[in-house]
């Protein structure tokens, strides 16, 4: 996709408080900008924004952190989610575990 267009639903999804209250629409975003390397650092604003987040807003924010192999990210984001009362769940340690294993594969490529 283009980079304006990116740009362009940037401006459009941050500055909605209408979206920032719900809570689905928020994760969505985050996993949908997450899928981008470019677009990581937009995923965490949103994650960021979250007033009450829940497993999946944890799950979508450690994901991305494990792709992207930040592991000091990772360790940070598991500490906080569990400092909130959210215990990692099986989706938590797979995504988390499989996004590492992956990295480490293509290191080896």
């Amino acid at each position: 996709m283009p980079t304006y267009i990116w740009k362009e639903m940037e401006k459009r999804f941050m500055g909605s408080e209408e979206l920032d209250s719900n809570l689905f629409v928020s994760n969505s975003l985050i996993t949908f900008y997450s899928k981008s390397q470019r677009l990581s650092d937009v995923a965490r604003k949103h994650f960021d924004r979250i007033k009450q987040k829940d497993l999946v807003s944890w799950n979508s924010i450690l994901s991305m952190s494990a792709m992207k192999g930040c592991r000091d990210d990772v360790i940070k984001f598991l500490y906080e989610m569990e400092l909130q009362g959210v215990s990692p769940d099986i989706i938590t340690w797979n995504g988390i575990i499989t996004s590492l294993l992956n990295m480490v594969i293509l290191k080896q490529l």
